[in-house]
């Protein structure tokens, strides 16, 4: 009797913009999309996608199952399983959660912080450019001077 294959498996990392969004959003974006991707791609495949909340206890873990089956042939099939862990809002140590004052104040320390590195990124553009700028000047002004018609 042959040996049965196993279907080939692949891990994706999605790694996204933590904190900026409300829990569980980029999870679920990412799978609509490919959900409408494996609509496109696999015209008359069932298209099926099951959220999945997962309560270990002093964390959450969030998954969505996105199923794409070629009802002629089911086994032309994926089966992708997306996983959010640690999606319920804890910063930290596993269960600390911030709340009041001391979320406010690391909210207002990384605003803060975001300023000031957008704002070495501007000089990191403009000071180049104000040297190129001055030198550009000096040389034309040096230039002008050499051919100026003797009086």
């Amino acid at each position: 009797m042959p040996a049965r294959s196993r279907p080939a498996r692949t891990a994706i990392l999605v790694i996204h913009g933590i904190g900026e969004q409300n829990p569980y959003e980029t999870l679920d974006s990412f799978a609509r999309g490919l959900v409408q991707y494996f609509a496109s791609s696999r015209p008359g495949a069932k298209l099926s996608l099951e959220p999945e909340r997962i309560n270990h206890g002093d964390w959450t873990e969030a998954a969505v199952h996105v199923d794409a089956v070629n009802p002629a042939d089911p086994r032309d099939a994926l089966h992708l399983s997306l996983f959010e862990p640690a999606a319920s809002g804890a910063v930290g140590p596993k269960g600390a959660t911030d709340t009041g004052l001391v979320r406010d104040l690391h909210r207002a320390w990384h605003g803060a912080a975001a300023v000031a590195g957008g704002m070495v990124v501007v000089l990191g553009y403009t000071l180049p450019l104000g040297l190129i700028a001055v030198l550009g000047w000096l040389g034309f002004r040096l230039a002008r001077r050499r051919w100026a018609p003797a009086a």
